[in-house]
């Protein structure tokens, strides 16, 4: 027969530890709490420099809801420092690179924390980290065969700069390739599309919008000569296009004409843009006429077989150098007709001269006449 007294001293002596065992099994906390049904470690997650300190704590859950800081079992693996128990919290030093896992054990309950460790310097202070990137431009427009350039820039929250070594991505229905170095990238276009370049840096992006819509075409005339009103051979081999007209000591009648091929341009085809380039070797800067061809000319054309000015385009007053003369409307008319070619020249009682670099003069190239388009197709 069991002695009443015996019990009721036992049980008063269990109320002395930590826990009272119930008749199911299950453990409680002394000061009330219900029975344990989880446990958490804090923070789940750390990165750590090398040589700093990360303290760690367990919270447990209760069956009534309630939760506590027990004092659990701490242990570290990973080899990447070392583990103590100070108070209730586990204290982690870290001593070398790597990645490892903190874990807490109570009341038959275990639960971990990842820890990073870096070398020192690497982690940014709060206040510091990189917020936002900017790519500029923000936005582009761009021709197939053309190229556009971006760049990179970091933020903090505070919008000062942060320094950032990027990687860049780039995505869309546009055809081309992105090449890149630090904080600055370049994306040529092949196809038309849309495409967005990305800047990114941890979890931090930046990106840019570009469209590339149309094309882009840089050609050397196909043909030029000039004229001379007292000369009567021509002059179609010559490396000098001569324009003007000049009265000393006697009157002189120079005519110059050019000729680009459009042929490959597609039906229907839409000059946005275009720009003729001529070179003057010589000029007493006075303004010259240019007027659109309107019958048929060779290398072999004198002053007696010119062509006819059909109308007049343009005045353009050449400096020595490189010019650039605004053809759009001209060249759309060439697009969608007749193409004989641009004259330049001077009406009397005007004078003034310019001398031309030729497609006959190879030695710089970029020299001899050129006509640039931007074009869309239908």
């Amino acid at each position: 027969m069991r002695n009443p007294y015996l019990i009721l001293i036992l049980c008063l002596l269990a109320l002395g530890g930590s826990f009272l065992v119930l008749s199911c099994g299950e453990e409680t906390d002394l000061n009330g709490n219900g029975t344990v049904t989880s446990l958490d470690v804090s923070p789940s997650s750390a990165t750590v420099e090398v040589g700093a300190a990360q303290a760690f704590s367990a919270t447990a859950h209760h069956s009534d809801g309630t939760t506590s800081n027990p004092s659990a079992s701490w242990s570290l693996s990973g080899g990447i420092g070392t583990l103590t128990s100070v108070g209730l919290n586990g204290l982690f030093t870290a001593t070398a690179t790597g990645e490892g896992t903190v874990e807490a054990a109570y009341a038959g309950f275990t639960a971990s924390a990842a820890v990073t460790v870096v070398a020192t310097g690497e982690i940014v202070p709060t206040g510091e980290a990189l917020a936002t990137i900017e790519v500029s431009p923000a936005q582009a427009l761009l021709r197939v065969g053309e190229t556009q350039a971006f760049s990179a820039a970091g933020t903090n929250a505070s919008a000062e700069s942060v320094a950032i070594s990027p990687s860049w991505e780039v995505s869309g229905e546009a055809a081309g390739t992105l090449s890149f170095s630090g904080t600055t990238a370049t994306f040529e276009a092949t196809g038309e599309g849309t495409v967005l370049v990305t800047a990114v840096s941890g979890e931090v992006r930046g990106t840019a919008h570009l469209t590339v819509e149309g094309f882009t075409a840089e050609i050397t005339a196909e043909a030029d000569t000039y004229v001379d009103s007292t000369d009567g051979s021509p002059q179609g081999t010559s490396i000098t296009l001569i324009a003007g007209r000049i009265t000393d000591p006697s009157e002189k009648i120079y005519e110059a004409y050019i000729k680009f091929d459009l042929s490959f341009l597609p039906a229907g085809a839409t000059v946005e843009a275009a720009r003729l380039k001529l070179y003057a070797s010589d000029t007493d800067g006075a303004a010259m006429k240019l007027g659109r061809i309107g019958s048929v000319w060779t290398d072999a054309t004198t002053w007696e077989t010119r062509p006819t000015i059909e109308a007049y385009i343009k005045n353009h007053t050449f400096s020595v150098g490189a010019n650039e003369i605004e053809f759009k409307e001209t060249v759309q008319l060439w697009a969608d007709g007749t193409n004989e070619g641009v004259a330049l020249y001077k009406d009397a009682p005007a004078v003034g001269y310019v001398n031309l670099v030729s497609r006959d003069d190879v030695s710089v190239e970029e020299r001899r006449p050129r006509l640039y388009l931007e074009y869309i197709v239908p």
